[in-house]
């Protein structure tokens, strides 16, 4: 059964199998979380319960260009996806550093990025079984989709991004297609 509306419904359509179930997720419903444990950068990792429990878990989203997680899709499918606001706000914070925007975070740059890895790290708590991730052009239209391990296939795709965006380094501007 689906337990959603709205925009969630509408994307998921009337012909999911009734032994999948699709949950619209809501970050300021902190007790439909539960701590999973705490990243090494101190990050409580708050997942809704059923994302948590769940067997089989597969992530699906878009990789994009994200101005200080580096990208979109991957990780941030499940965290902060399917994260507590207050863990949410404890990742969101490692984009300061000593009083300022950290350099590190910024967009098209993953390895370094103090936001991506504290995702990273939160995501390997729970090991997703599978993830598909689509880069779409300026359009929407998928130009690709990469899918596996949640870190492999993510860094796939956002190699391909940023071939595809021409990105002109780690934290500059882009054209996406």
């Amino acid at each position: 059964p689906i337990h959603a509306s709205g925009e969630v419904a509408q994307i998921v359509g009337p012909g999911m199998p009734a032994d999948i179930r699709v949950i619209e997720h809501r970050a300021c419903e902190e007790g439909s979380c539960v701590e999973i444990g705490r990243t090494p950068r101190g990050t409580p990792v708050r997942l809704n319960r059923v994302a948590a429990e769940s067997d089989g878990l597969v992530l699906v989203g878009v990789a994009s260009h994200h101005y200080f997680a580096g990208f979109g899709g991957g990780p941030k499918a499940l965290f902060p996806g399917a994260a507590s606001r207050t863990a949410i706000r404890a990742n969101h914070s490692l984009v300061m550093y000593a009083g300022d925007k950290d350099p590190r975070a910024c967009k098209g740059k993953l390895d370094g990025n103090p936001v991506h890895e504290d995702l990273c790290d939160a995501v390997a708590m729970r090991d997703p079984a599978f993830l598909v991730n689509s880069v779409n052009d300026g359009e929407g239209r998928p130009l690709a989709f990469f899918a596996g391990h949640w870190r492999s296939a993510h860094r796939q795709a956002c190699e391909f991004l940023d071939r595809a965006a021409l990105l002109t380094g780690p934290c500059g501007p882009f054209d996406l297609l």
